[in-house]
């Protein structure tokens, strides 16, 4: 959808920063976490240190490993057999993501 309309809005210094802050840990924008909130989009702060956090960096760094062994050719059944652990990493984030939807909802 093309956002070709510019609002201008007045608000405090501290209600900037939060909006800025919590846009910075979603990885957007002010402007998209404002659309976000508003179109009621499920937005979940995740927080360094955080569980999640350690599984979806491990899980990225074993598959950035096997691609490169893949694509030099150098890749064993071992290698390959990292695939379910990287499997077995995705299916505990969809979990705890999952948890966490449903806890949000539940508290409202």
């Amino acid at each position: 959808m093309k956002k070709d309309i510019v609002m201008k809005i007045r608000t405090t210094a501290k209600l900037k920063e939060k909006i800025k802050k919590n846009a910075e840990k979603n990885n957007m924008n002010m402007s998209q976490y404002i659309r976000g909130v508003l179109e009621k989009r499920n937005i979940i702060v995740i927080k360094e240190g955080s569980d999640i956090l350690f599984i979806l960096k491990r899980a990225g760094n074993n598959l950035n490993e096997l691609a490169k062994k893949v694509n030099s050719g150098i890749a064993t059944r071992k290698d390959m057999d990292k695939l379910a652990d990287i499997s077995k990493d995705m299916d505990e984030v969809c979990q705890i993501l999952y948890d966490l939807n449903q806890r949000k909802y539940n508290n409202k």
